[in-house]
Formats: structure tokens, sequence, C-alpha cells
């Protein structure tokens, strides 16, 4: 086996469906596309849930431990010992809770809400016609492609049978001339 007979590839016929299928299946610019479609949908579904209504809900908890708060409330009377001796003893505050709920309805939003949704809507349209467009663009340069490869397959055909015609009038005149040397 000689080096010429190995081939780093193997030779496999493709038809011009074949071609075109798989020049579409990994297209980077078509995936590109279809990411771009998907953004465009989700962009009308954000747009659509700006009209709906807003609930915000937050809360926060503190807790003291061993807290030393000293509030002075109402008349206290002191004692020897420096301890208050009122009737009411000082509430304890060692803890505190507070929450905050927050409701917002859009009522007018000098149309961009509804000029957002329908400008998404167009975006995604855009998206899609672009895809479209890129798309009869990749199948035009396949099938371009695959015509220039057919074209330089037939002219290698052309070559080869005008080589093997070159190389048979070049035996024909080496004959010619062994038999004119032979004649002279």
């Amino acid at each position: 086996m000689s080096y010429a007979d190995i081939n780093a590839q193997d030779k496999r016929g493709l038809t011009l469906q074949e071609a075109l299928e798989l020049g579409i299946a990994n297209s980077k610019n078509l995936k590109i596309d279809d990411a771009k479609i998907i953004e465009a949908t989700a962009a009308i579904d954000e747009a659509k849930n700006r009209q709906l209504p807003d609930l915000k809900v937050s809360g926060s908890y503190l807790r003291l431990t061993n807290a030393n708060i000293n509030l002075k409330t109402g008349q206290q009377s002191s004692g020897e010992d420096g301890q208050s001796q009122g009737s009411s003893a000082a509430p304890k505050v060692n803890q505190a809770m507070y929450g905050i709920a927050n409701f917002s309805l859009p009522l007018f939003a000098g149309g961009r809400i509804k000029y957002g949704i329908q400008s998404a809507k167009y975006l995604l349209d855009a998206a899609k016609l672009s895809a479209g467009s890129d798309k009869n663009e990749i199948a035009y340069n396949i099938s371009q492609a695959y015509v220039n490869l057919f074209k330089v397959s037939q002219v290698v055909n052309v070559l080869k049978e005008n080589l093997g015609a070159s190389q048979k009038e070049r035996r024909g005149f080496s004959q010619q001339r062994k038999q004119w040397n032979y004649c002279t």
C-alpha cells in the first residue's frame, strides 16, 4: 500500500438536499437568530407583565437579649435602693416587629405599556423575518457552492480527457518519429 492509496477522509456522495439540511442545521447564524426570537418573545411577556398589579410585602423582627433599657414612664417614686416604687412597672422592651405592604396598580402610564407591547411584537416579527432571510441566504450560498463543486468536477473530467488525448497524441508522435528515423 502506498501513500497515494491512503486517504485522510472517506469520500462521500452528498446530494443538494442533504447539503442544505446539514448547512441549515449547523448554521451558527440561524442559532443566533433563534436566540433573538426567544429574547423577543420574552420581551413581549415582560411588556405584558407591566400592566399587571404589583404587590410587595416585607417585614422585620428584632429581638434583643438581656437589654438594659430604662424607660421613664409616668410618675415614679424612688426608694432607698433607686428602684421605682410606682404602681406600674416599666415595660420590658427587648423585641420589635414591623411589616410593610405595598400595592401598586398602573392606571395610566401615558401609553408606555400599550406601545411597549406593540413595540415588542414588532421586534419579534423583525427577528422572525431576519431569521427567514438568513435561512434563505444560507440555502442560496450552499446551492451556489454545490453548483460550483459540480462545475469543478466537470472541469476535472474535461482535463482528464484532454490529458488522455494528449498522451495518445504523444505516443502517436513518438511512434511516427521512430518510423521516420527507421526509414531514414
